[in-house]
C-alpha cells in the first residue's frame, strides 16, 4: 500500500491556506508539480492539520470539576469566532468541503486539545460523547487501524482519549485557544430529521436550529413545500424530497450524519376492525433507518413514541391501562404498528444509542418544562406541549452524558 501523509498546518493569522490548496486539488485543478508528483500511485492520503496558537490571552478557570453548559460553549465559540477568526472558518470550510466530495472514501477524525499523551487507546463517537483531551499516540493508533479496518467511511467521528473526560484545568490554561479553534469544528453536526413537516417536526427543527450555532440539518420529507419559508431559507438546511420506503434515497440522507431525529407516527383510525389483518407501515420504515445506521456507523436515534410502547421501568397504573386498552380495541391496527416499532428500535437497534420519547395527549401551548419519567410513577400527567417534546429531544441530544439512552422516557408537562 502507498500512502501519502501531508501535515497541514494553520495559523490563526493566515489567510486560510489548507482549505484553498485541498479543493484545489479534489476540483483537478492545476496544483503544486511536488503535491502532484507525491500524489500518484497513492493509494490513501492521510492529513494530520495542525492550528497555531495566536497570541491572545484569556481566562482561566479554576475549579478542575466544573462541568461547561452548553450554553457556555456555544459563548465561548463565538468568542472564538471573533479572536480567531480566520482559522475557524478554514476549519469549518474544510469540513464542508471534504464531505461534499461523493467520490471519496473520506472519514473526518475530529479531535478536541491534543496532549503528549501515550495511551493508545480511542474513545470513538458523537459530539457530546466524547471527552475534551486527546492523546497523540492515540490519534495515531485510531487511524490507522481506521485505514486498515475503515468503520467510518463518509463519516465525522470524534474522539478522545480513555478517561478524557476529566478536565485538566492546567493543560486548558495553556493551550485554551488551541482547545476552543480545534473542537469549533465539532459543533458543525450533520442531524437527520424524519417527519420534519408536521406541528412537532416543525417545532423540533427550530429548536435544534437555535441550540446549534452551526449544523446541517437534513430534512427527509415526502412534501418539502409543507415547511415554512423561516426553514427552507436557512443555510443550515438541506431538504430531500422522497419516500420512506426509497432506499436509495433513504441512505443518501445518511451519509455523514451524526444523529438521527425521528417524529413519525402513525395515524389512528377509530372503529378499525380488530380482527383484519394490520400492517405496520411505520415499523418496517424503522427497520430501513436502522439497517442504514448499521451501514453508515450512525449511532443516535431519538425517536417520537406512545405510551403503547412499554418499557420495564413502567408500573401499574389503573388510568394508563384503560387508554392504551381502548386504543388497542379502537385503533388496533395503529397501536400494532406502534408496539412492533418500539420492539424494532429496541432489538434490530440494540446496538446504538436510542430513546423512544413517549408522549400523551400533545397539545400547541408554548411550555417547554417537562416531567420525565415512567407510567406509574405518579410524577407523570397526560398531556405534553409539542414544545417541549422538542426542547426535550434536542436537550438530549446536546447532553455530554445523555440520561435516557436505551430508554422509553414518557414525558408530560408539568
Amino acid at each position: 500500500m502507498r500512502l501519502l501523509i501531508l501535515p497541514l498546518r494553520h495559523s490563526s493569522h493566515s489567510s486560510g491556506a489548507p482549505a484553498i490548496s485541498l479543493r484545489r486539488g479534489l476540483r483537478s485543478q492545476p496544483i503544486e508539480p511536488a503535491s502532484r508528483l507525491a500524489m500518484e500511485g497513492s493509494d490513501a492520503f492521510l492529513s494530520a492539520p495542525g492550528y497555531a496558537r495566536a497570541q491572545n490571552k484569556a481566562a482561566s478557570i479554576s475549579d478542575p470539576n466544573k462541568k461547561f453548559s452548553m450554553n457556555l460553549f456555544f459563548l465561548i465559540v463565538c468568542l472564538v469566532k471573533i479572536i480567531a477568526r480566520t482559522a475557524y472558518e478554514d476549519i469549518v470550510a474544510f469540513g464542508n468541503l471534504v464531505r461534499a466530495q461523493d467520490e471519496l472514501d473520506w472519514t473526518i477524525v475530529r479531535v478536541p486539545n491534543l496532549r503528549d499523551g501515550e495511551k493508545m487507546d480511542a474513545f470513538a463517537g458523537s459530539i457530546g460523547q466524547a471527552g475534551v483531551f486527546h492523546d497523540r499516540m492515540a490519534f495515531a493508533s485510531f487511524t490507522v487501524k481506521e485505514l486498515l479496518e475503515p468503520q467510518w467511511m463518509k463519516k465525522n467521528v470524534a474522539i478522545s482519549s480513555e478517561g478524557g473526560h476529566r478536565f485538566d484545568a492546567k493543560l486548558f490554561r495553556r493551550n485554551i485557544l488551541n482547545f476552543f479553534v480545534n473542537f469549533s469544528i465539532s459543533l458543525d453536526m450533520r442531524i437527520l430529521i424524519f417527519g420534519p413537516t408536521g406541528p412537532s417536526g416543525i417545532l423540533l427543527v427550530r429548536e435544534t436550529l437555535d441550540a446549534f450555532q452551526s449544523c446541517t440539518l437534513i430534512l427527509y420529507a415526502r412534501n418539502p413545500s409543507k415547511l415554512p419559508t423561516d426553514i427552507t431559507s436557512n443555510k443550515s438546511v438541506i431538504t430531500i424530497q422522497g419516500e420512506l420506503d426509497e432506499y436509495d434515497k433513504l441512505s443518501k440522507a445518511m451519509e455523514g450524519v451524526d444523529a438521527v431525529l425521528s417524529t413519525l407516527g402513525h395515524n389512528a383510525t377509530l372503529g378499525e376492525n380488530p380482527f383484519q389483518h394490520s400492517d405496520t407501515p411505520i415499523a418496517k420504515v424503522y427497520e430501513r433507518i436502522i439497517d442504514l445506521m448499521h451501514f453508515h456507523s450512525v449511532k443516535r436515534l431519538i425517536a417520537l413514541g406512545t405510551p403503547s410502547m412499554s418499557d420495564p421501568r413502567d408500573k401499574f397504573s389503573l388510568a394508563w391501562s384503560i387508554m392504551i386498552g381502548s386504543v388497542a380495541t379502537l385503533a388496533h391496527t395503529s397501536y400494532r404498528d406502534v408496539v412492533e416499532t418500539g420492539k424494532i428500535i429496541r432489538l434490530r437497534g440494540a446496538d446504538l444509542d436510542w430513546t423512544i420519547v413517549r408522549v400523551p395527549r400533545m397539545t400547541n401551548k408554548d411550555q417547554k418544562e417537562v416531567v420525565a419519567g415512567y407510567i406509574g410513577d405518579r410524577k407523570t400527567g397526560f398531556s405534553l406541549s409539542r414544545a417541549g417534546f422538542a426542547a426535550f429531544v434536542v436537550k438530549e441530544l446536546c447532553a455530554s452524558r445523555p440520561q435516557w439512552v436505551k430508554a422509553a422516557p414518557l414525558l408530560s408537562s408539568p
